[in-house]
C-alpha cells in the first residue's frame, strides 16, 4: 500500500508518483466498465455520509441495512405548469413533480411513460377546483392502470403514482380526496335504463340514470367485493321513479319495494354472501 502521507494528491503530475492514483481508482473505485464503486471494510449504519460545513449530516448511506438516509429530499419539478388540454399528454421525464393548469375540465389524457419500476410522480393541478383532469379510458394509451374507472385529479389537488414496468403502467397511490372526503368514480352519462334494464356498477362508485318515464323492474348489477358502494341517482323529474325487480333478479334485498323517485338517490352496500344490494336508510 502506498504512503499513506501522501493521500490526497492524486494528481500524478504533481506528485510524480502514480502509486495512489493507481491504488485506489486504477484498482479500487473504477471499474473496467467506468463504473465507481465504494466498498467498506466493514459494513456500518454510517459507512459513508456528506456533511455540510459544520459536521451535520446531510446524506448517509447505511451499508448495515441498505438505506440511504437524507436529511431532506427534493425531487426534479417541471419548470412551468403546462396549459394542458384535451388528450394532452403529462410530461414525467426527468421530474417527480409534473406541474399542470388546464383552463377547463379535460379528458383522455395521457401520462408519459415512466423509465424504471418503483419511479414515482405526483401530477399536481394547479388549477380551478373545477378544472379536472381525466385520464383517457384504454390503459395502453393512457398508461395508466385502470383508467377508465380512475378517478379524476381535480384543480388544486394532486396525485401520487408509481411505475410497474412490468405491465408498463402507472399505478395511483392512496386515496384521492377533496376538501378530507373520499372522491370516486361517477358515471359521464346518465342513461335511460327502460323497464328491466340494467343501472351499471361496474367501476363506479356513482351511477345517475335519467328514466323517460315511471320504470319498474329494474336491475342493479352485481357487485365484486363485499363491502363495495354504489349510489344511484335518480336525475330524473319527481315522478320518473325506479322500481326495483324481485330480489332474485335485480340483485337489491328488498326488490320491489325498493322505489326511487326522481330528484332522488340512494346509496347500497354490496353483500357477497347473499350476493345482494343492501340499501343504506
Amino acid at each position: 500500500m502506498p504512503n499513506p502521507t501522501n493521500f490526497g494528491l492524486l494528481e500524478p503530475s504533481v506528485m510524480g508518483d502514480t502509486r495512489w492514483f493507481n491504488f485506489l481508482f486504477t484498482n479500487f473505485l473504477i471499474g473496467s466498465q467506468g463504473n465507481l464503486t465504494l466498498t467498506p471494510g466493514v459494513d456500518s449504519t454510517a459507512a459513508i455520509q456528506l456533511t455540510n460545513a459544520a459536521g451535520t449530516p446531510i446524506l448517509t448511506i447505511d451499508s448495515t441495512n441498505s438505506l440511504i438516509k437524507t436529511a431532506g429530499f427534493q425531487t426534479g419539478v417541471s419548470a412551468t405548469a403546462v396549459a394542458l388540454a384535451n388528450a394532452g399528454t403529462i410530461a414525467t421525464a426527468g421530474v417527480g413533480v409534473a406541474r399542470v393548469a388546464p383552463a377547463a375540465a379535460v379528458t383522455g389524457i395521457i401520462l408519459q411513460a415512466g423509465i424504471s419500476s418503483g419511479q414515482m410522480v405526483f401530477i399536481v393541478n394547479e388549477a380551478a377546483v373545477g378544472n379536472t383532469i381525466r385520464f383517457n379510458t384504454t390503459p395502453a394509451t393512457a398508461n395508466v392502470a385502470n383508467s377508465a374507472n380512475e378517478s379524476i385529479i381535480p384543480g388544486l389537488e394532486s396525485r401520487l403514482f408509481v411505475w410497474d414496468a412490468g405491465p408498463a403502467l402507472w399505478f395511483p397511490i392512496g386515496d384521492p380526496l377533496i376538501n378530507g372526503t373520499t372522491i370516486t368514480a361517477t358515471s359521464a352519462t346518465s342513461p335511460d335504463p327502460g323497464n328491466s334494464g340494467t343501472i351499471a356498477t361496474a367501476g363506479l362508485g356513482v351511477t345517475k340514470v335519467n328514466p323517460a318515464g315511471a320504470e319498474t323492474g329494474v336491475i342493479l348489477a352485481a357487485g365484486i367485493i363485499d363491502g363495495q358502494e354504489v349510489t344511484v341517482v335518480n336525475t330524473a323529474a319527481a315522478a320518473n321513479s325506479i322500481t326495483f325487480a324481485a330480489a332474485a333478479t335485480s340483485n337489491v334485498a328488498d326488490g320491489v319495494s325498493d322505489v326511487i323517485a326522481g330528484l332522488k338517490s340512494r346509496t347500497y352496500v354490496w353483500e357477497s354472501g347473499t350476493a345482494r344490494w343492501y340499501p343504506m336508510l
